[in-house]
């Protein structure tokens, strides 16, 4: 059995800032504390008394990291967020190479996609169409596309066949 001790100081953070040009408390994600506010509009101050930290994302030097969705089951014939965001940081990774799912179907449906997707630059990284009813672990493939810069990644799954649901169980992250 292995400890991991994380230092949370090295984690991405979801801040709740006041912007006191608008009167408003926005959302922003930072490894640092906020300094301003990231509306786009003259007077960026904020008031840092205000500043709270919503959420830590803890970054962990290693070669793969495992994410388990909060939405498990889908069942939408679009594109679904799964709610399990990787942050890929280019200070510790130099490219996300390969990403595997643990999923499966049932009988209503006939295959379900699974996508890799870099929010930060609207960009596809890979996504594959699977058929396994069965719980499975399936290799998306070698990543070609991966970020070159910081970016947020989040995983989506649709489903083809009405009344079809998918199950990821888990999203296995691969980088060097």
């Amino acid at each position: 059995m292995y400890t991991l001790y994380i230092n949370m100081n090295n984690a991405y953070k979801l801040y709740q800032v006041y912007c006191i040009e608008e009167g408003i408390f926005v959302k922003t994600h930072s490894f640092t504390d906020p300094t301003e506010c990231p509306n786009d509009h003259p007077d960026k101050t904020i008031d840092t008394n205000q500043t709270t930290i919503i959420h830590y994302r803890p970054i962990i030097s290693n070669t793969s990291q495992t994410l388990s969705p909060k939405k498990e089951t889908m069942s939408s014939q679009n594109y679904q967020d799964l709610q399990c965001d990787f942050y890929f940081n280019k200070l510790i990774m130099d490219r996300i190479t390969n990403v595997k799912v643990i999923g499966y179907i049932n009988n209503k449906a006939t295959s379900y996609d699974v996508r890799t997707f870099d929010v930060t630059h609207n960009t596809e990284i890979i996504s594959d169409t699977l058929t396994n009813a069965s719980k499975e672990v399936n290799d998306l493939g070698y990543i070609e596309t991966s970020p070159t810069e910081d970016a947020l990644i989040e995983f989506h799954v649709k489903v083809t066949g009405s009344g079809g649901k998918a199950t990821i169980e888990n999203i296995m992250v691969y980088y060097k």
